[in-house]
């Protein structure tokens, strides 16, 4: 499979020092960074055990030192690290030796400033992501999906394509991702940026002040009196929540249209990693922010397994034979006690959580949960109509054609020389791409003539 960059980070500095991208002079400082019209080139120098100790022995999620070099500009003594979660799971033997196969020959990475200088900044910014793309030959997906989320009204993180060199040795291109973090939230809400994010975390019955605990991204910190309360009450309204209380427990909590826009962007372009994939009954790849009108805004994130022809999950490729596909997100299952292997043969009652192991991956209809399941019964036309707006506009056939031009003529001399595929593979990737949209626009139009149900 492939590279999800759904690492729960473990840096614990606090986002609410005061120094965020949104004061005087600031974001146009990290414009510089995510200027869409350049390819720019970073260059990391390491010493050699520490490279090495970072290649071989990376999915100890630890930073190593590193100076960083940007057009001209030297950056000493940040931290660096690989990132990712099934990336750092999977591209390790069981002994703890790397594997070099297929993904797990380039990894994302992240760049911490503050690793070990709290007062360093790189263009107001205290990290940035270094995603690999990996999943994707045409290095084009996730940039694709941002756009079309922000064109909908998200909060999405900028990113920009960039060479990366490590000791003056081409990595290959990456796509450069702004860190959903304090300085991301205060840019976002410029008057309220200072309340609780959130990463990966659903709210739901099974949530607890831990689990609450372990998510929190921003006021963190030991001196910030970390509070969860805002989550907790979430989580609990979300688990009362049914289509004869909405009033009640959904819109103090929700832009219940900004969360359809989302969710007309993660269907259309069949995102399968998202907040509708529940693995074990948990679903990835997302933030939620708690804004001063005490709602939740909802954060997109890791957008590389999208644009394919099919949904893995939800409408999976006939040619894999898989008979079972889990039911859509507007179909609520006749018993929320089924779930779904991840190859989808069959169906089989859990009782108790299965063992993991390889093909032991359950999977949980999104239906089954209370606020997506609501968000369908009541608000169905709703979406229809927002999808109706999306497949007129921002995915409109020429518009997503003239977006892949722009930017694979913008990358294209570059993916000359990518090390880990040829420029023939990327540009049939490429190619593939532009013939996959239209059964996309046609899967989403299609979903659009459904209705909610329940089996």
């Amino acid at each position: 499979d492939s590279d999800t960059d759904s690492d729960t980070d473990s840096d614990t500095d606090s986002d609410t020092d005061g120094d965020t991208d949104t004061e005087p002079g600031s974001w146009t400082l990290s414009e510089w960074v995510f200027d869409e019209s350049e390819v720019r080139t970073y260059n990391l120098y390491m010493l050699a055990a520490d490279f090495t100790s970072l290649v071989e022995d990376g999915n100890d999620e630890l930073y190593r030192p590193a100076d960083l070099e940007v057009e001209g500009e030297s950056y000493r003594n940040i931290g660096v690290r690989l990132k990712g979660a099934y990336s750092l799971e999977s591209c390790w033997d069981m002994m703890g030796n790397r594997l070099w196969d297929g993904h797990c020959q380039k990894i994302s990475m992240k760049l911490r400033f503050t690793e070990y200088d709290d007062t360093l900044r790189f263009y107001g910014l205290k990290r940035l992501n270094f995603h690999s793309m990996s999943a994707d030959l045409t290095r084009l997906h996730e940039r694709l999906a941002y756009h079309l989320f922000a064109q909908m009204g998200s909060p999405s993180p900028r990113n920009v394509p960039a060479k990366v060199y490590i000791n003056d040795e081409y990595q290959g291109l990456f796509q450069v991702v702004e860190d959903v973090d304090g300085r991301f939230t205060k840019n976002r809400w410029p008057e309220e940026g200072d309340g609780n994010l959130f990463k990966e975390i659903w709210p739901d019955a099974r949530v607890d002040e831990e689990a609450a605990m372990l998510a929190l991204e921003t006021n963190d910190a030991p001196q910030d009196n970390p509070d969860v309360s805002d989550f907790l009450a979430f989580a609990a309204d979300m688990a009362q929540l049914d289509t004869s209380n909405a009033d009640q427990y959904l819109a103090p909590n929700v832009d219940v249209d900004a969360l359809l826009k989302y969710i007309v962007v993660d269907r259309a372009i069949h995102n399968w990693d998202g907040i509708m994939s529940f693995y074990w009954g948990s679903n990835h790849n997302y933030f939620w922010y708690h804004m001063a009108d005490g709602r939740w805004a909802l954060i997109p994130w890791d957008m590389d397994k999208t644009f394919f022809e099919y949904d893995r999950f939800f409408d999976p490729d006939p040619a894999e034979n898989i008979t079972t596909p889990v039911p859509g997100w507007n179909v609520y299952p006749s018993r929320c006690g089924l779930a779904y292997p991840d190859n989808m043969y069959s169906i089989v009652e859990t009782i108790g959580p299965p063992e993991e192991g390889p093909g032991n991956l359950m999977f949980v209809a999104p239906g089954c949960d209370p606020l997506i399941n609501t968000l369908a019964a009541l608000y169905w036309d709703d979406f229809v109509a927002h999808g109706e707006a999306f497949l007129d506009g921002a995915f409109a056939e020429d518009n997503l054609n003239d977006l892949i031009d722009e930017w694979s003529a913008q990358i294209d001399a570059v993916m000359q020389d990518e090390p880990t595929i040829s420029y023939g593979e990327w540009q049939a990737a490429v190619t593939a791409l532009r013939g996959h949209l239209p059964k996309l626009r046609s899967d989403f139009a299609a979903h659009l003539t459904d209705t909610y149900r329940e089996e």
